[in-house]
């Protein structure tokens, strides 16, 4: 609008990022798994910090639970290679059958709770650590898909991963189309500063 104010749009490195991100923030990303890792940092530290989107949770928990199941795993170690090995061979599957956006999505669930498991020696221990951080009521710092994003909006944004934007696996041309309306989502949740997060070689 002709009387908005000047904004902020810039880059800061990774290493930058935890320093900076505060209360009433929010973190976006194209897909879910990036967001794990600096989630779960921000608690060790003591801040406040949810992953938005408790039916993604549950959805990560399902998945665990039938991976268990079909295959008979007894661990965590054997439930995980489980859990890769199925999503290799389904994500080819959907991909060549021209049902991309649910490959990224399987795809996604895989790196989540991959992501999700560093640390943990059970199934029951993912679970919790799901349960904890997976919740729908925004509660400190906001870590959200740009999916899960839509309609929200804060004073500071950070956008991590950019160049997941588009999504390497979309190909067709509605596909593309689909990722430039996430990426017009994506660049529209900050209401004053915007910063691209990307690794230090990248800037």
């Amino acid at each position: 609008r002709e009387d908005a104010p000047e904004g902020v749009v810039d880059t800061i490195a990774e290493a930058a990022f935890l320093s900076r991100v505060q209360q009433g923030d929010m973190v976006i990303c194209r897909t879910n798994a990036p967001l794990v890792g600096p989630a779960f940092e921000l608690i060790r530290r003591g801040i406040k910090a949810i992953i938005v989107g408790r039916d993604i949770g549950k959805g990560l928990t399902g998945l665990l639970r039938k991976i268990e199941k079909r295959y008979h795993t007894s661990s965590l170690s054997d439930t995980l290679r489980a859990l890769n090995d199925y999503t290799m061979r389904e994500v080819v599957k959907l991909t060549a059958a021209d049902k991309g956006t649910q490959a990224q999505s399987l795809q996604d669930q895989c790196d989540t709770l991959v992501a999700l498991a560093e640390g943990c020696q059970s199934i029951e221990e993912i679970e919790r650590k799901i349960e904890s951080v997976f919740d729908d009521e925004v509660k400190g710092i906001a870590f959200s898909s740009i999916h899960c994003a839509k309609g929200l909006e804060a004073e500071r944004v950070f956008l991590l991963h950019p160049e997941l934007l588009p999504h390497p696996m979309a190909k067709r041309a509605w596909e593309q189309a689909q990722e430039r309306n996430i990426q017009y989502v994506a660049y529209t949740r900050a209401k004053e500063e915007l910063y691209f997060v990307t690794p230090e070689e990248k800037r």
